[in-house]
């Protein structure tokens, strides 16, 4: 690497830069300097009026000097004018034996091409953002990859855009959304794989769940030779909710970020403490009324539920297809709702007062048919169309006055899936296989941690419900 030189006397010549390079020899380097050999290092220097911040020092390039070693080109790299780049450039050409043509060349600016027709290498510079030097300016997909794979690989769901913002703040170039895109795609496949090369491995998947943890289920379904869906419920979590949980499971979906696509299905319990529980989940090609109905009756049959769902308790966002899918395979299961779903449609619909999202949740709370009436009655009076909505869903799907008793649940919310989504929610951008395995290791962790705490209280009933209690006891002073 040649040994470039500070030019005596002219500070301005730090100003910060853009770079781009591909092959034939030119090295990007890997995040890490040589003080001896680059003389690159950070300043103690302000930067847009931030006095103290850290900037890179580019390497400057000297004529006298530089030429006599093997010329090598960096991002951010300056030179005195114009001249001066096209000689080293010239230099480098003739050291690594190929040939260029210039695409652009003015005073200003100098962009080059390799003369091979399917070569991808190029190198443009310009002059800096204070014209007092000739700068590399050309900012690659395969120097982004290199640069900050390890932004990616801590945090996978880091956004093309904060990439673009990040680049502009180190580097000082305007980087395409389009190529951080790119950037980011070939980040991921080469930190944990191509999306397409794992579906081909879905059946043997399934099969080592099925040899390695007895009493799981693992099943794919294809499409003739394509991969359609894979269902997966382990052995722990089964029995967890069998002899753990009361009959009441959150149905959801949510989307997989991945090349391919598609919809990860959930079905979340509820354990002693009012925490959740991963049951069941499936990778489904859409959400639609064929997959719901596909999942729902694996998992009763995983559960040895009883005929119909009977005694159970269903909620969900009302999906399309999931209210038809629930009923045709557990007709007798009590179906709730969200109410902040149905909330939200009331605000597409155009009902967007406060007084009657208050009205709705006194509805949605009333424990009996008398205060329901009276908040249907104040919603009647401020929105006739948003009463004739509510009517028109089942009361004992939304409000506690008509839940079923059998089930002693007070849920209004959905939001023990929403919870499932959010904690997954790295492991969804990744592909198939290592997305459920992550899952399958979260949950192991979640189990014996949960195991854990249960362990070191010493109430005879769980913490949550240890506290709910204490609240009922406060508020039945008040009462006399």
């Amino acid at each position: 690497m040649p040994a470039y030189h500070e030019k005596d006397g002219t500070s301005k010549w730090w100003e910060k830069v853009d770079i781009n390079i591909g092959d034939k020899g030119a090295d990007l380097g890997d995040g890490e300097s040589n003080d001896e050999s680059d003389g690159l290092a950070s300043l103690q220097e302000s930067d847009a009026g931030e006095v103290g911040k850290k900037r890179k020092r580019y390497r400057q390039f000297n004529l006298k000097h530089d030429l006599k070693i093997p010329v090598t080109f960096e991002l951010g790299d300056q030179f005195a004018d114009s001249g001066s780049f096209k000689m080293a450039l010239k230099t480098h050409a003739v050291q690594k034996g190929f040939d260029y043509n210039y695409k652009h060349n003015d005073t200003s600016r100098v962009n080059a091409v390799c003369k091979l027709e399917h070569c991808s290498w190029r190198i443009h510079a310009s002059t800096d953002a204070t014209r007092t030097c000739f700068q590399i300016k050309t900012c690659d997909v395969e120097y982004l990859v290199r640069t900050y794979k390890r932004d990616f690989k801590d945090d996978p769901t880091w956004t093309p855009y904060a990439l673009k913002q990040r680049v502009k703040r180190d580097l000082n170039v305007d980087v395409s959304i389009d190529r951080c895109y790119r950037a980011k795609n070939e980040a991921l496949h080469q930190l944990f794989g191509r999306h397409s090369k794992q579906y081909r491995l879905t059946r043997r998947y399934a099969m080592t769940i099925l040899s390695t943890n007895p009493g799981s289920s693992a099943f794919v379904h294809r499409d003739g030779a394509f991969f359609q869906r894979m269902y997966i419920c382990l052995d722990a979590c089964k029995k967890g909710f069998i002899h753990g949980c009361r009959p009441i499971i959150c149905l959801d979906a949510c989307h997989l970020k991945g090349d391919c696509g598609g919809q990860l299905l959930c079905a979340i319990g509820k354990d002693g403490n009012d925490d959740m529980f991963p049951i069941a989940i499936a990778v489904a090609e859409a959400e639609t009324r064929d997959s719901w109905q596909w999942f729902i009756a694996i998992l009763l049959e995983d559960l040895y539920g009883p005929d119909g769902g009977l005694g159970w308790t269903i909620m969900s966002d009302r999906q399309k297809g999931l209210g038809i899918a629930v009923k045709a395979v557990l007709p007798h299961a009590e179906h709730c709702f969200c109410v902040r779903h149905l909330h939200a449609n009331l605000k597409a619909k155009g009902y967007t007062r406060k007084a009657m999202k208050d009205e709705l949740w006194g509805a949605a709370r009333a424990s009996n048919v008398y205060a329901f009436d009276h908040h249907m009655r104040n919603i009647m009076s401020m929105e006739k169309g948003a009463h004739d909505y509510l009517s028109g869903v089942p009361k004992a799907s939304w409000s506690r006055h008509a839940f079923n008793c059998q089930t002693k649940s007070d849920m209004l919310l959905n939001n023990l899936v929403e919870s499932f989504n959010a904690w997954i929610k790295e492991a969804r951008i990744k592909p198939i296989l290592t997305m459920l395995e992550e899952i399958r290791l979260q949950i192991m962790a979640r189990f014996q941690q949960k195991r854990n705490g249960i362990r070191s209280t010493h109430y005879t009933i769980c913490p949550k419900i240890q506290k709910k209690i204490g609240e009922v006891k406060k508020r039945c002073k008040e009462l006399y």
